[in-house]
């Protein structure tokens, strides 16, 4: 096992570490829908700025076969774990804005770190553009932690079941074309 795919499995070790936790201080129903929604809202984001625009390269060294599916492996790592895992954490816990600054200045040092070791690039986004974007995701996931502790009616219950179905449509389409190349995937639609 390299450097590269230990940085990637301890990041989302500790993801799954502080699930547990939440879950278990605040309950699995809210707190594991909360997740889950956060990873939809993840999923739209990556859609536009990963899939769509290239804005970085993940280099976990965990499938040998693929750099396009390897890079995605990367991006799952932690925009379906380690973001919403700490987004939860931020709504379920009631964290003010301070925890809010410290936490997504850890994921900016972070991101800093995983640059400096070769385990990721940038091709244009930029360490400001996570720092910036964090704290609309944490209040967000803030803003959603009141939404679903209510019964949900209407738009709001509708919008709220894509973003924690959206998750799994996604993983169960891709995880089967990255393991087994059933079928062939390739970011950069407008380059031809």
């Amino acid at each position: 096992m390299n450097i590269n795919s230990l940085c990637y499995l301890g990041l989302g070790l500790l993801s799954i570490i502080l699930l547990s936790y939440v879950c278990y201080k605040k309950g699995v129903r809210r707190s594991l829908l909360l997740f889950l929604a956060m990873v939809g809202i993840g999923y739209i984001i990556e859609a536009v700025i990963y899939n769509l625009l290239g804005s970085y390269q993940y280099y976990p060294k965990l499938i040998k076969h693929n750099a396009i599916y390897d890079s995605n492996l990367g991006a799952i790592a932690s925009n379906a774990l380690a973001l919403p895992v700490t987004a939860t954490f931020i709504a379920a816990f009631h964290k003010n804005w301070l925890w809010i600054v410290f936490i997504t200045g850890s994921f900016a040092g972070i991101e800093w770190l995983f640059l400096k070791l070769d385990i990721y690039t940038h091709n244009w986004w930029e360490i400001e553009y996570t720092s910036l974007g964090l704290p609309f995701y944490y209040i967000f996931a803030k803003i959603l932690h009141k939404k679903i502790r209510l019964p949900l009616k209407g738009m709001i219950h509708s919008f709220c079941l894509f973003l924690i179905i959206g998750p799994f449509a996604g993983s169960f389409h891709i995880f089967p074309i990255m393991f087994f190349s059933n079928r062939y995937y390739e970011l950069g639609m407008f380059e031809n």
